[in-house]
């Protein structure tokens, strides 16, 4: 990229990224959009002419492009609303007057350094439009919670939590990604949840040992991340197909059978058959040994 024989220091714009903020811009208002300044070089091509008696306040020229520091994405974004709509929308800049080639560099660099993401967890709360991320906040708030207090809404992390908000919802939201459960209420899907996991507590009595113990204490997978994958994704994969969506009930006799069989069967021991297989692969071969279980229990029981 060259504006005036000058090379650029940024990589191209990446065109999904700019549609993407196209797309915010799509679905609010101007009053609802809220985007960060761009933060512009005027190369001294630009000129402020203060107002009668307020040199503080005035009108800026533009003799010339200026260049862009830091914003390309959603600049891109704005340009590709205004083509689809014809309808100018405010953009927030901060311009320099004139910075030299190297302090232009310098503060593209600082801004893109040193600025810091938001925590997902804090995502979880800040994004309080999702279902699934209002459920999980009343997962690690709530006292019938089983999992109450040992949720790191934060994101800071810490050796005391079991799980952060942004995994709890993320796996909230699967437990229910299927047709039954389209028009269920979320105070049915808290429930749910938590009637389901304390079946868990309530089976896997040795593995609930871990709880409340800090992580290097812990014996057992079915209290890390890979185990809450792993049972969430048996509710999808297995549970589902228990719950009548007419009458909003579950048949939980089915389901607290299922989970006596599985704790009698798979040893979720850390340094057992899946010992450092974690996260959504360890979840996945634990998964494929639950439904090996179960299947193996449905045949024995068709066969006698």
């Amino acid at each position: 990229m060259c504006l005036d024989g000058r090379e650029g220091y940024q990589r191209p714009a990446t065109k999904n990224r700019q549609e993407k903020f196209a797309q915010y811009l799509d679905e609010r208002g101007e009053s609802q959009t809220f985007a960060p300044p761009v933060v512009l070089n005027a190369r001294g091509k630009w000129r402020f002419e203060a107002y009668d008696g307020t040199p503080e306040f005035g009108a800026i020229s533009v003799e010339a492009p200026a260049n862009v520091i830091d914003g390309q994405h959603r600049l891109g974004g704005f340009i590709s609303h205004f083509k689809k709509h014809e309808t100018p929308r405010q953009v927030d800049f901060v311009a320099y007057q004139e910075l030299t080639p190297d302090q232009e560099k310098w503060v593209f660099h600082t801004i893109n350094t040193t600025q810091k993401g938001v925590p997902p967890s804090l995502q979880t709360i800040i994004n309080d439009h999702e279902w699934h991320n209002r459920v999980a906040r009343e997962i690690a708030e709530k006292a019938c919670s089983p999992f109450v207090g040992q949720v790191d809404k934060t994101g800071l992390g810490g050796t005391k939590f079991l799980f952060k908000l942004s995994a709890i919802a993320k796996n909230v939201k699967r437990m229910f990604d299927a047709g039954q459960f389209d028009n269920t209420a979320e105070e049915s899907k808290f429930d749910m949840f938590v009637r389901y996991w304390d079946t868990i507590r309530s089976t896997h009595t040795e593995a609930w040992d871990d709880f409340g113990k800090p992580r290097n204490a812990r014996r057992s997978k079915l209290l890390e991340l890979t185990g809450l994958i792993a049972y969430c994704r048996l509710f999808q994969d297995r549970f589902k197909n228990e719950y009548n969506s007419t009458a909003d009930a579950m048949n939980w006799g089915a389901v607290e059978h299922d989970l006596e069989h599985l704790a009698g069967q798979l040893n979720l021991s850390k340094e057992g058959h899946f010992k450092g297989q974690t996260g959504e692969y360890g979840a996945g071969q634990i998964l494929r040994q639950m439904q090996a279980i179960l299947a193996r229990r449905q045949g024995d029981a068709s066969s006698s």
